[in-house]
């Protein structure tokens, strides 16, 4: 006697729709944000964004190059000195303001961890 092949014979259907050869746009694609910021924003949350802004690209990087910056937010901080006292001392500020002008000089920060996929992938 002969042996009996069993292997399952593949009975999908051919897909047979014409693929679509039209080009594909390679241009290149403008990334530059656009700033979105309403014309009738409230003045607070401009004022906010301000502040936001300045601590980023201003006093945080002057921390990491100014030692009087630094030295000026430590005691702040600590309580050595008022909490308005950085706002107050005109030094600082423009130390702080000759930082924050350069923010566009500056590399950007690198990622302080892993995307969420990469994060969710190990």
């Amino acid at each position: 006697t002969t042996p009996v092949d069993t292997t399952p014979v593949d009975t999908t259907p051919v897909d047979t729709t014409p693929v679509d050869t039209t080009p594909v746009d390679t241009t290149p694609v403008d990334t530059t944000p656009v700033d979105t910021t309403p014309v009738d924003e409230d003045p607070a949350a401009t004022q906010a964004r301000f502040v936001r802004e300045l601590l980023r690209d201003g006093l945080f990087p002057a921390l990491r190059v100014d030692p009087v910056v630094l030295r000026a937010f430590l005691r702040m901080f600590n309580l050595l000195e008022p909490p308005d006292s950085l706002m107050r001392n005109p030094d600082v500020i423009g130390r702080v303001m000759a930082v924050y002008q350069q923010k566009d000089e500056r590399p950007p920060e690198p990622p302080l961890g892993p995307d969420r996929a990469t994060l969710l992938a190990k």
